[in-house]
C-alpha cells in the first residue's frame, strides 16, 4: 500500500501546470493558476482527461487572443498612415 507521502506527491504532480506558451501562461495567471483555471472550466484537475481538455481550451483562448492582438496591430499600422 502506498504511503500518504507517495499519494500526496502523485496528486501534487497531477495538479502542476503543464508546459504553456507565454500567452497561455498569462491566461492561466489571470484565473489564479492552473488549478483554478481547470476548476473554472468545470473540469477536475486530478483527472488526466480533464487536464487534456483544459489544455485544449487554454490553447483556443490563446489562439483567439493572438488573433485579436494581430488585428489591433494592423489597425494601428493603418491609422499611422
Amino acid at each position: 500500500m502506498p504511503s500518504a507521502d507517495a499519494l500526496r506527491n502523485k496528486i501534487d504532480t497531477q495538479l502542476q501546470e503543464p508546459p504553456l506558451t507565454s500567452i497561455e501562461s498569462d491566461i492561466c495567471k489571470s484565473y489564479g493558476g492552473w488549478t483554478n483555471f481547470i476548476i473554472s472550466m468545470r473540469l477536475r484537475p486530478d483527472n488526466s482527461d480533464d487536464v487534456e481538455k483544459g489544455r485544449v481550451i487554454i490553447a483556443a483562448f490563446a489562439a483567439e487572443m493572438e488573433k485579436d492582438l494581430e488585428q489591433e496591430q494592423k489597425q494601428k499600422l493603418q491609422n499611422n498612415r
